[in-house]
């Protein structure tokens, strides 16, 4: 590869990954079949590293009432008063076409202590770093294929209300991704230049 390939390629990468956005206008509606749709999900889980490849991050994925009555919970749950900005980002999350739930396998990361004889907390916090790459790696490319999403953290409220979904005690929930077609593309944020950022040393 040249020079002007490898401009090139980092051009694409960065086409990819400055579609994802919190996108809150979401919709009930898939541009693909659900084969497909969600084969794409776990391929971002089998491309992404892990920390001595323990591969600890999990996924459920819920739709249609499930879905809907999970949020539903979280609304009807959240202490009052709930500010009216939290009651359109979860009513935007309802009305999505589905929702990802994000876990970790503590199962896998406490036998990953034992086999490598290193502290629990190292690959707890290793694990933390692989659930983020895999839901980084979903929300930037079902963005760039056309979908919306979102990450929540509303954890004790979605534990009470997957209750029954028979998810082994061993998963830990880490966060939560709606995703669905939107209504429209979110508004820019602001950002931090590079030098607030980067500190070349040599």
């Amino acid at each position: 590869m040249n020079k002007k390939d490898c401009q090139t390629q980092f051009k694409n990468y960065l086409a990819v990954i400055e579609k994802r956005h919190s996108n809150y206008s979401l919709t009930n509606k898939t541009l693909l079949e659900d084969d497909k749709l969600f084969s794409f999900i776990y391929n971002c889980f089998y491309y992404a590293p892990s920390a001595f490849n323990v591969q600890s991050t999990r996924m459920v994925i819920l739709k249609d009432k499930k879905h809907k009555t999970l949020w539903e919970h979280v609304l009807n749950n959240l202490e009052k008063p709930i500010p009216e900005i939290v009651v359109t980002e979860l009513n935007s999350c309802k009305e999505a076409y589905a929702t990802i739930l994000f876990f970790d396998d503590t199962s896998v990361t406490k036998k990953a202590s034992s086999d490598y004889a290193m502290p629990l907390e190292n690959f707890e916090s290793w694990s933390l770093q692989t659930n983020a790459m895999v839901q980084y790696a979903i929300w930037a490319g079902v963005s760039y294929a056309g979908y919306g999403a979102n990450i929540q953290h509303y954890n004790s409220l979605v534990k009470e209300a997957i209750k029954k979904f028979n998810i082994p005690k061993n998963w830990k929930l880490i966060a939560q991704m709606s995703i669905g077609v939107p209504k429209n593309t979110p508004d820019e944020h602001s950002h931090l230049n590079f030098d607030e950022v980067i500190k070349l040393v040599e």
